[in-house]
């Protein structure tokens, strides 16, 4: 009867169109990802040294230049005013061999040359850093070579000589031997390839080894830099190429315009990805104002049915399962729309017709109808699993932590009769109850000194704090997040609530605890007052429950006199609860 009585109460093309919302924007999320991984390949080449923004900058050679080979070598002037340009993010230079000998030969090839060798900041270099590693003492010096120079070999050399080809894993897993030689000294060091670059011609090593083999090899002469790598902050930025010109620097312009296409790549893809999130969120928001405008439409029915013995659960239940259904069946549409995508792309390169989305799923559905409904049977219990474990996050039910002293709420609020207030003072005035500084233990304790069950033991732990000077570092135990605002004084002074109502029979417990939702709901008060919680304690819905269900007390409350009266005037003798008066309104408990 409830359900048919509910679905009159449905706004059917709302909750049609967060599926069709949530649809669109899990699709578009998809698409941009996939549609990312797909292109990346053909923009980032897969041995790329330098980062996205980044080129190389060396200086034109001249006719003049040929003459004075200082002219090549940046000045400290002319590095500073390149860092200080606003477009520039960072300005890093090569490091290089200088005024020593590098011969490298090879067993396994049976050859020996004169090389170079240069350097960059590991950050450029696109190896394992774990390979490329050199620490000084160490006889082994990992080496990248350039992609171009493995081509020229085997589509040129190789080639016109009839040598054989050689792969990059070839090569990788050859042995050399490396010698340098400077300042009447020797020194010998065994090598191998450990990757391939095709953004940079040069023969690379780690940077602490070359500063090393300089210092040692090359008289401490610290080499001059003939190129240098600029990182932008924006490669888009058209003032790059007009100061390169205007300096007569030399930069690969390709490069550049490479690093603006992948700029403008990445925002776009970032855009859309963004919008897509955003259609998410605002379908959820979507259906969450639709099940709020339902329960307004239709406050009085939903309160009627309150009133004639449905509880909450049962009321709400109704509609998180329509929520939930639509949320699954958006889900499941966006998966097989994906798969049947996938599926007519692999027939076409099978030459075979393709299918419509009816035709894939009418399919599907005849060949896999027992797997379906069992699917859909683990989905379903998946599903509750993971939200009944997400529910309880933050939930602290039972929660009874080991405090200072071993306080006895039995004996002091139980047996000795003990007001809940004269230890937490502030409860009826203040924002929070308090707990019992010292001196308040001491009212009583200056004569008892001697406890029912823990002898002295516990009761000394109060003279020691009087004599250190040291308060009793309670430890809370009803914790609420900051972003909720709770006033005990509203609550015990004007609400008129009880203790127990919240905290539980503390005078039949022990340490303080937090009592679950179905101790509080066999406490006499909530009994009088037809309050039954339906979740669990200190939790939002706890509170709702409440504050749905707590008639307000109209007499003797001088404060709320004239807003009394004017409720008395509109419902008459129908019982005004908390939520009557604002007490569901967001801004009472966060703002």
């Amino acid at each position: 009867m409830i359900w048919k009585l509910q679905k009159k109460t449905l706004l059917p093309l709302q909750i049609f169109g967060y599926g069709i919302t949530l649809f669109i924007g899990i699709t578009i999320s998809l698409i941009t990802l996939t549609a990312y991984t797909d292109i990346s390949p053909i923009l980032y080449s897969e041995s790329d040294v330098f980062n996205d923004n980044s080129v190389i900058v060396s200086k034109k050679i001249s006719i003049i230049k040929t003459l004075d080979k200082e002219g090549i070598y940046f000045t400290k002037e002319e590095l500073k005013e390149i860092e200080n340009k606003d477009f520039v993010k960072e300005v890093s230079k090569f490091n290089k061999a200088t005024n020593y000998k590098i011969f490298l030969s090879s067993d396994m090839f049976g050859f020996g040359t004169d090389l170079f060798f240069e350097s960059v900041p590991d950050k450029f270099l696109d190896v394992d850093s774990e390979e490329w590693e050199w620490e000084e003492g160490s006889n082994y010096v990992p080496i990248m070579l350039p992609e171009d120079y493995l081509q020229l070999y085997n589509l040129g050399f190789a080639e016109s000589q009839g040598l054989p080809l050689l792969s990059k894993k070839t090569v990788s897993l050859a042995s050399f031997n490396i010698r340098l030689t400077g300042v009447n000294k020797s020194k010998k060091f065994k090598s191998s390839i450990v990757g391939f670059s095709s953004k940079i011609n040069s023969i690379l090593v780690p940077e602490d080894f070359l500063k090393w083999a300089n210092k040692e090899f090359g008289n401490y002469e610290e080499s001059k830099a003939s190129r240098i790598l600029v990182e932008f902050l924006n490669p888009n930025d058209e003032s790059i190429i007009e100061f390169f010109e205007k300096n007569n620097y030399e930069v690969n312009q390709d490069k550049l315009e490479k690093n603006k296409l992948i700029f403008f790549f990445k925002l776009s893809f970032l855009f859309v990805f963004l919008i897509s999130i955003i259609i998410v969120i605002l379908s959820i928001g979507f259906v969450i104002l639709s099940v709020n405008l339902i329960f307004q439409k239709n406050k009085d029915i939903l309160i009627n049915l309150y009133n004639i013995g449905f509880s909450l659960k049962q009321i709400t239940f109704f509609y998180k399962l329509i929520i939930s259904m639509e949320t699954t069946f958006s889900i499941l549409f966006f998966l097989i729309y994906i798969l049947t995508s996938v599926k007519n792309r692999l027939k076409e390169s099978l030459n075979e017709s393709s299918e419509t989305l009816a035709e894939s799923v009418l399919s599907f559905i005849s060949v896999n109808r027992n797997k379906l409904i069992l699917g859909f049977i683990m989905f379903i219990v998946v599903l509750r699993v993971i939200f009944n474990l997400l529910m309880n996050v933050g939930v602290t039910e039972t929660y009874k932590p080991v405090q200072p002293i071993a306080f006895d709420h039995s004996i002091h609020a139980g047996d000795n009769g003990i007001d809940c207030n004269y230890c937490h003072s502030s409860a009826r005035n203040s924002k929070t109850a308090g707990v019992p500084s010292v001196n308040v233990c001491m009212n009583c304790h200056a004569k008892i000194k001697e406890g029912s069950t823990t002898g002295t033991t516990e009761i000394q732990k109060i003279y020691d704090a009087i004599e250190n000077n040291t308060p009793i570092e309670w430890i809370r135990v009803h914790n609420l997040p900051d972003l909720a605002y709770f006033n005990h004084s509203q609550h015990v002074s004007v609400g008129g609530l009880e203790c127990q109502q919240c905290h539980g029979n503390m005078q039949e417990k022990t340490v303080g605890e937090v009592m679950t939702m179905e101790e509080l709901n066999k406490i006499s008060f909530n009994k009088e007052d037809g309050i039954e919680f339906g979740h669990a304690t200190l939790t939002m819905g706890w509170c709702i429950d409440c504050h749905r269900q707590k008639e307000v007390d109209m007499e003797g409350n001088d404060y709320y006199t004239e807003m009394h009266d004017k409720m008395k005037d509109k419902f008459g003798d129908q019982k005004i609860t908390v939520d009557m008066i604002g007490g569901l309104e967001c801004g009472k408990c966060h703002y």
